[in-house]
């Protein structure tokens, strides 16, 4: 039996519609638990790391609604991804302003993951 090779996974224009949609109804509505909001966060860090951009815009609005939620979890990680999108659109200044903001909180409260997360961004720049 043959094996193929797949093709690598990567955004659609539906997805990138898919972000503007939920961007949409962000803003309209909120959402309904932080449940549903770290579920939108855990799909924009799976976005392939060449399409990180097209999560950006999102990436604002839910940092603000952690804010509002009180989940400062929440919070670091849309920020990291939003530390991401800048750092591959150059300004590894801010990138790197936001990537050290996340990495004390990180630390400061045991977040491993995150703590590993913005070692790697920072490190990449």
């Amino acid at each position: 039996m043959a094996v193929t090779a797949q093709a690598p996974v990567r955004t659609t224009d539906v997805e990138e519609h898919a972000f503007a949609d939920v961007l949409t109804g962000l803003r309209e509505h909120g959402p309904a638990t932080a449940f549903e909001l770290a579920a939108l966060i855990a799909t924009m860090e799976t976005v392939p790391q060449a399409e990180v951009r097209r999560v950006a815009a999102t990436a604002v609005v839910v940092e603000r609604l952690a804010v509002g939620l009180g989940r400062p979890d929440l919070e670091m990680r849309a920020r990291l991804i939003r530390a991401d999108a800048l750092q591959r659109d150059g300004d590894t200044v801010e990138s790197g302003r936001l990537s050290q903001q996340v990495q004390v909180w990180a630390a400061d409260n045991g977040d491993d993951h995150l703590l590993a997360r913005s070692h790697n961004l920072l490190g990449s720049g």
